[in-house]
């Protein structure tokens, strides 16, 4: 099976089992608006991955103690100025803390 949306990160993996489109730079208008003003289209920055890995309970990318909107979030809050290069930096770290 081919992941939804293979091409717009290189290097993505093929997933199995049920795939959901994870954006890589959250789409919440506080998010959205931070990575706009430092010239980031979050559209740009999605991946293919499994559900379970995705969002399912306990420990998905979107529901562990320190999952991913909270991480940007703390970010955000430390860095309101970031430029372009720091976050996409910050986001190379938690693709990695991630295993994504």
């Amino acid at each position: 099976m081919i992941g939804l949306a293979m091409w717009l990160i290189p290097g993505t993996k093929e997933v199995e089992g049920v795939t959901e489109l994870h954006h890589l730079l959250p789409q919440a208008r506080e998010f959205a608006q931070f990575f706009k003003r430092a010239g980031l289209n979050i559209e740009d920055y999605k991946i293919p991955l499994d559900q379970a890995i995705h969002r399912l309970k306990p420990n998905g990318v979107h529901t562990g103690p320190e999952n991913w909107n909270k991480i940007w979030r703390e970010f955000m809050q430390n860095n309101p100025n970031a430029s372009k290069e720091e976050i996409l930096k910050q986001l190379e770290w938690m693709r990695s803390k991630f295993g994504i």
